[in-house]
């Protein structure tokens, strides 16, 4: 059974309209996609890197280091001696992520890092 030419032309053309209606749907969600990531950019304050400067009064070394706190840095473990992934304490000592040492903040003043 072979089918009429019409058929198989309507058939090629419906193909097209298909594919073609498919890319423009996957544009228009890119599209929604990259503009809602901007305007979420945007609209978030605080989402920025700040440049870096040294804290210079008592009050702002303290609020320096209660703002660091938490975060896990890359710092040299005696223990280990080697550089590991550290948590930053509030009172400004480091715990170890691989073995647990901790480094007091007063014997960190030597360090270079």
């Amino acid at each position: 059974m072979t089918l009429p030419a019409n058929w198989i032309i309507l058939s090629l053309l419906l193909t097209g309209l298909i594919a073609w209606l498919s890319a423009v749907v996957f544009l228009i969600v890119l599209l929604v996609h990259l503009t809602a990531g901007l305007v979420r950019s945007v609209l978030r304050p605080g989402r920025h890197r700040a440049g870096r400067r040294a804290p210079g009064t008592a009050a702002e070394d303290e609020f320096a280091l209660t703002d660091h706190a938490g975060l896990n840095l890359p710092a040299h473990c005696s223990a280990e001696d080697r550089t590991t992934l550290h948590l930053i304490r509030a009172d400004g000592s480091r715990e170890c992520w691989i073995c647990g040492h901790v480094t007091d903040a007063a014997a960190m003043d030597g360090d270079a890092s």
